[in-house]
């Protein structure tokens, strides 16, 4: 998003509730066109007057600029993460901007963006649990469309976190997209853990199977089969490919097996740590 796009987002509520609002609402000139004027002619003290007490994202940007251009870093430093926690999309080419700007507003989104990424997983995860797709499936995408920036998608994690987002968009979407080709998981094949006298084998209670991507429809294999150890809890905490079904399609189903659920195996009694092999068929 450009400064000029900016300014079209935030003119309504630029300036409001500063010490300067008033007086600057009976200027003739429009509100952006004087702050460009004075930015342009290196007035950086006048504009920070007449940015005083406003917290709208184009604000945060010409405040930043204007406290870099006078040498206060720590200042400019503040500014852009406003900037960046107020608007994490907002992102400016090299033109618009001083390198160093580029450089500090680059560097604060790589330190800011991931922490806000996780917190969007969660929030959206939690969502798609309660069945409030409608609400699960914007976040997703909010956070797919963030993260596909050259200066985030490179970061650790930030990968799985779009693989993750992306199975849970085709999930959430399933049910009101045409039927994909069906897929079936056969009950797990339980590998035993140790001798027992007694002993029950882990129940699935939450296993969802990704649909095969459209993208992938002419190349599907007959079956795969998937590895996944089981807490005594019940939860999935570790999963490996046995037979892969299509390279692509088993970074979805690996990453769906994060969000599984068991009733766990029992020994004797006792709920216990366990492995299941579980088999997967594709058909077209």
């Amino acid at each position: 998003m450009s400064i000029s796009g900016l300014w079209r987002l935030s003119l309504a509520v630029l300036l409001m509730g500063g010490p300067a609002a008033s007086a600057l609402a009976q200027e003739s000139e429009p509100i952006e066109g004087r702050i460009e004027q004075l930015y342009a002619s290196a007035d950086y003290e006048q504009v920070l007057a007449l940015l005083d007490g406003s917290n709208d994202r184009t604000a945060h940007l010409y405040r930043a600029l204007c406290l870099l251009a006078l040498s206060r870093q720590l200042d400019s430093q503040r500014a852009v993460e406003s900037l960046v926690t107020a608007a994490p999309e907002f992102t400016i080419s090299a033109e618009e901007v001083p390198p160093r700007f580029l450089m500090l507003l680059t560097e604060t989104r790589r330190a800011l963006l991931p922490g806000l990424l996780r917190k969007l997983f969660a929030q959206a995860r939690e969502q798609y649990q309660a069945k409030a797709y409608d609400r699960a499936v914007p976040i997703f995408e909010r956070i797919l469309n963030l993260s596909e920036t050259e200066d985030l998608r490179s970061l650790e994690d930030i990968g799985d976190l779009r693989v993750l987002s992306e199975g849970f968009v085709d999930l959430a979407k399933t049910p009101q997209a045409p039927p994909p080709p069906q897929t079936v998981a056969a009950a797990p094949v339980v590998a035993p853990v140790a001798p027992a006298a007694r002993r029950t084998d882990p129940r699935a209670l939450r296993q969802e199977i990704p649909p095969w991507p459209r993208e992938l429809a002419a190349s599907i294999a007959d079956a795969g089969a998937v590895r996944i150890q089981i807490s005594s809890s019940g939860r999935v905490t570790g999963a490996t490919i046995v037979r892969s079904i299509n390279p692509r399609y088993d970074i979805r189903l690996l990453a769906a097996t994060r969000f599984w659920e068991y009733a766990p195996a029992t020994l004797n009694g006792v709920p216990t740590d366990s492995e299941s092999v579980v088999e997967v068929k594709v058909s077209r």
